[in-house]
């Protein structure tokens, strides 16, 4: 590969590109996941990472990544074979919920260069439907959002002083993050969790007993 990147360095001179830039350029890439070509500090490199797309495609897959260039939508990317630092249950959720609601704008036709804009509102509001919990502080919301952002898969605007979160735009690499049967494990997420919470009540101590008592007070008998 070495060999290859002095060629290619050689024969491109015009361009000006050192083998410095192609390091940083794979370094970049490997520390963002995606490039986007329009992100500030983004053009130079996505500039190098697609013009030289067949050596960075050999150079990521040395690694057992797939590289893409999707010019469609204006971004480049790997998908790593090892995984990322596990996520925390709520900042899955999120993901998931996330996708789902990127998906269903797309095939309302409300997407703007593969990126999306659904009220921050409807993500709780959902988040809720989904577990049957209530919805979480907004610390630990911020903090799991704030992650998210950092994956690449989404940027986040003004704060809604209603919401006390910030606008969310759900980018079209979410599509690489998450796979089509995100559905599917939202779904196993929401048996699991109601399998859980059947346990739990069941297991609660003289809780048949409450219930069968008439003269239990009221408050018993909800719990």
């Amino acid at each position: 590969m070495l060999h290859e990147l002095s060629r290619l360095v050689d024969s491109n001179e015009q361009y000006g590109f050192t083998e410095l830039d192609f390091q940083q350029a794979a370094a970049k890439l490997r520390a963002n996941q995606f490039i986007w070509k329009e992100k500030r500090g983004h053009s130079r490199i996505y500039d190098i990472l697609v013009k030289y797309e067949t050596y960075f495609s050999k150079l990521f897959a040395a690694f057992g990544d797939d590289f893409f260039v999707d010019p469609h939508f204006g971004y480049c990317g790997i998908i790593p074979s090892a995984a990322r630092p596990q996520l925390k249950q709520l900042e899955t959720i999120y993901l998931l919920l996330l996708a789902k609601m990127h998906d269903l704008e797309c095939r309302k036709a409300c997407s703007e260069n593969g990126r999306t804009k659904p009220s921050e509102a409807h993500l709780l509001d959902e988040y809720c439907a989904v577990t049957g919990r209530e919805k979480p502080k907004p610390s630990e919301t911020r903090s799991a959002l704030d992650r998210l952002e950092k994956m690449g898969i989404i940027e986040q605007g003004e704060k809604n002083s209603e919401t006390e979160m910030r606008s969310l735009t759900i980018l079209p690499s979410i599509i690489r993050v998450v796979t089509g049967d995100f559905l599917a494990s939202l779904e196993l997420f929401c048996d699991k969790n109601s399998l859980q919470e059947e346990k739990k009540q069941n297991s609660e101590p003289g809780k048949d007993e409450l219930e069968a008592t008439p003269e239990a007070p009221e408050k018993e008998k909800i719990a």
